[in-house]
């Protein structure tokens, strides 16, 4: 199933242009449709911050900022890894890494819907990122055959004796239960050849524990309108969350919550529980 999921671009400007602004990446990753959403969406993220303890801004810092740590965990411990980032957008990870990270220490592969994809080859070469370690494929993550699945991807672009790492950032909460655990189950089936095989990715679940649940599903709402499509919230918690994973094949799922990094990483402080998780299966 080839669904189209270009819907969500105008999110991948934004958050593109926040990590320019906050020094994550350069300006060749920065839009004028990204700066306009920055600036447009900033009175309310400013408000949300002073009045609610949480914004958007921050809560999209937090998990990158997280996720980056996992994954340098990941080669600090395995010597060499490979790394799959699926649907990446404007995201400049692989840029930063690949720099910090020689050829012998990483190989990393973006991956998105074509249109995104030719975009995204054009921009890594126009920084200079482009290279045998660093480069693009497309890729649609709903497609379950062909050479756009994701199991032609794994197959022609790793080498099962190596760790792959497999990453979503921002991607998840666009697609209802029924179409992302499909997926879901595909990739853990995936991964299960390699060496070592992870998938990170950022997650909003539906606690009703917290205490900022009605800004949650506000700020839900309002990420809709942006994306011109629904968002969805798929488990209940940390546990559910947990629970759900591993029954679609995951064996490990960790789920890690911001609060846990504010005295160990750079990263902003919500003021109130924040509901972004960082969840690491493997």
């Amino acid at each position: 199933m080839a669904t189209d999921t270009s819907r969500i671009s105008i999110t991948a400007h934004y958050t593109g242009y926040v990590w320019y602004k906050n020094g994550l990446s350069t300006a060749g990753f920065a839009t004028p449709m990204g700066r306009l959403a920055y600036y447009g969406l900033l009175p309310g993220d400013s408000l949300a911050r002073k009045f609610i303890g949480s914004d958007l801004e921050t809560q999209l810092l937090q998990r990158h900022l997280i996720i980056d740590h996992l994954l340098q965990q990941a080669i600090q411990q395995h010597g060499k890894i490979q790394v799959l980032e699926l649907a990446c957008g404007l995201s400049p990870r692989g840029h930063r890494f690949t720099r910090r990270f020689s050829a012998e220490q990483l190989k990393y592969v973006e991956a998105d819907l074509p249109g995104m994809a030719k975009r995204k080859t054009e921009l890594l070469r126009s920084v200079q990122s482009l290279s045998q370690q660093h480069y693009v494929r497309s890729c649609n993550i709903l497609a379950t055959e062909g050479p756009e699945s994701l199991e032609a991807l794994i197959e022609n672009e790793f080498d099962q004796r190596l760790p792959l790492v497999v990453i979503t950032e921002g991607l998840v909460n666009y697609f209802p239960y029924d179409l992302i655990s499909p997926f879901w189950a595909r990739l853990s089936q995936s991964l299960k050849p390699f060496t070592y095989g992870a998938y990170l990715t950022d997650m909003v679940s539906d606690d009703k524990q917290h205490n900022n649940s009605q800004w949650l599903n506000l700020g839900m709402q309002l990420l809709s309108v942006a994306a011109r499509g629904k968002t969805a919230l798929h488990f209940n918690g940390d546990e559910s969350v947990k629970q759900g994973l591993q029954a679609l094949g995951f064996k490990q799922v960790f789920v890690h919550d911001p609060v846990n990094y504010y005295s160990q990483l750079s990263i902003p402080v919500s003021k109130v529980a924040p509901s972004i998780r960082v969840v690491e299966c493997v």
